[in-house]
């Protein structure tokens, strides 16, 4: 099982080698990613410069 409803986080992904090592698991600004799972695409986020998640500064990856 990976994290929460069986969604990875970055760190297990890279645990499990299903990311290169040479991925990071951590945002530029060196927060980790969260990683949010639907029944067909996921989506990484970043909480972006300001470190906090669910504030206008985010960065999602895109969607389907």
């Amino acid at each position: 099982m990976h994290g929460d409803q069986n969604c990875p986080t970055p760190e297990e992904l890279s645990r499990d080698g299903l990311l290169s090592h040479r991925s990071n698991t951590e945002d530029p600004w060196g927060t980790p990613y969260r990683v949010r799972c639907e029944p067909s695409y996921a989506v990484a986020t970043s909480a972006g410069p300001d470190r906090a998640f669910e504030t206008d500064d985010d960065i999602h990856s895109d969607e389907p």
